[in-house]
């Protein structure tokens, strides 16, 4: 049996926390426009391949620095598995709404995904209820969507209105995953979690690129391999 890790499922937020979760999302903000460089010389889903597969590296140096179990304990072998689906589903449609939309779009609509947070937290995680704040919270910040979008809708041009279609169902994905990850973190050490989310995406991405996308044959520029390094060991690792 796995020891639960005493994690409650609801803390309250503190200043460190908080913090993080400021500078994760100023991280995440860097991504569609870095991604955008990166697909001048890489393929979609192959560029996601490499970026996870130096990220993955990434975060093996300091499973070994910290001395942790890189490898999958006993009755992890699921848990692990379910959520690295649900990493591969995500960056894969965040990806592609990227390549087929704007990266200004795609960094609005991908930070919807707290309003799904909430209604799925109220309903999946014991003590994680919607709160009259919450919803408050939640209804400024997409007031803010919303404007940011005023005077666009129905202006799409080409690809767009498939890119931000995808880039919306990217970010349901991206809040189902992380209330399954707010489960199985409090039994599974998430060190093991990010480890494997990476490795096995990009392996998967990786393995359809090289089938489908010709990723053997593309010759990217120096900005473009700077790009998916940044993507790697910054947006990725840290």
């Amino acid at each position: 049996a796995i020891a639960r890790r005493p994690a409650p499922s609801a803390a309250r937020l503190t200043l460190a926390s908080a913090a993080l979760a400021a500078l994760t999302s100023a991280i995440w903000g860097t991504n569609p426009t870095v991604l955008k460089v990166v697909l001048v010389g890489f393929p979609a889903i192959g560029s996601a391949g490499i970026r996870f597969a130096i990220a993955a590296l990434g975060v093996l140096l300091w499973c070994w620095l910290t001395k942790i179990k890189p490898w999958p304990q006993r009755g992890e072998v699921v848990a692990l598995g379910a959520n690295a689906g649900l990493f591969i589903a995500q960056i894969a449609t965040f990806t592609l709404g990227v390549d087929w939309g704007t990266a200004s779009h795609s960094i609005v609509l991908l930070h919807t995904y707290p309003l799904f947070v909430v209604a799925l937290a109220h309903f999946f995680i014991p003590g994680d209820r919607a709160t009259w704040w919450k919803l408050a919270g939640l209804a400024a910040a997409f007031s803010g969507i919303v404007s940011l979008f005023a005077g666009e809708w129905g202006k799409w041009e080409g690809s767009q209105l498939q890119g931000d279609l995808t880039q919306a169902s990217s970010a349901f994905l991206l809040a189902v995953q992380m209330v399954y990850l707010k489960r199985i973190v409090e039994r599974v050490d998430p060190n093991r979690v990010i480890l494997w989310q990476m490795a096995v995406s990009a392996a998967a991405f990786l393995a359809y690129s090289l089938g489908w996308e010709g990723l053997a044959a593309h010759k990217p520029g120096p900005a473009a391999v700077a790009a998916v390094i940044y993507q790697g060991v910054i947006i990725g690792s840290l």
